[in-house]
């Protein structure tokens, strides 16, 4: 009974972060630098849960050890550079309202709650940065894999991208699977 309550009262939290006008989503810019900041703030809170195998006998480094500034610099400009490839290439900008949506959809699917409302809590429960540093990264990434999906044989950006990515190592990040410091597949929020 106790586990309900808390996934509605978590549910009503979320939805009053997430309830914002759609239009009001993009009158905010961010900065380059305030995008890696919130992107550290983001990584932080994957880093702290993750778990650090048994078998290590090493102590779990830092998330600094594991993700230097530069990694994170790199992300970020990989889901600008996505986002900005979805208006220039295909004609299809991400929209507030898309951002709006996506964020709604992360409220209601997720399956660890706590991780989610820690992110957001990261984020400054600011429904324009979680849309833009949280939500913006993770619908670029699907709308450039589904767009793709149909152009790959003409365009081989996607191709490219995934490439690059390959060798991209960090611990956890909001896109949906990636490679972790240990070489292993991961996903978004520990899903299988």
């Amino acid at each position: 009974m106790r586990p309900v309550l808390y996934a509605v009262a978590f549910a009503v939290a979320i939805a009053s972060v997430c309830v914002t006008q759609p239009k009001n989503l993009s009158r905010r810019t961010l900065t380059f630098a305030q995008r890696v900041s919130y992107q550290r703030a983001v990584e932080d809170v994957y880093w702290r849960h993750r778990i650090w195998p048994k078998e290590r006998p090493d102590p779990k480094p830092s998330l600094d050890a594991v993700f230097p500034r530069a990694q994170l610099e790199t992300k970020v400009q990989d889901y600008l550079r996505d986002s900005q490839m979805l208006g220039d290439h295909w004609q299809k900008p991400i929209t507030a309202e898309q951002l709006q949506a996506e964020m709604n959809r992360m409220a209601r699917d997720t399956k660890r709650p706590g991780v989610l409302r820690e992110l957001f809590q990261a984020l400054g429960n600011d429904p324009v940065v979680i849309a833009e540093c949280l939500a913006r990264s993770i619908l670029a990434e699907r709308l450039i894999a589904d767009l793709s999906a149909g152009n790959l044989s003409s365009t081989g950006l996607y191709r490219r991208r995934l490439d690059s990515n390959d060798t991209h190592q960090c611990a956890l990040c909001p896109m949906d699977t990636h490679r972790s410091v240990d070489g292993q597949r991961n996903d978004r929020l520990g899903r299988q």
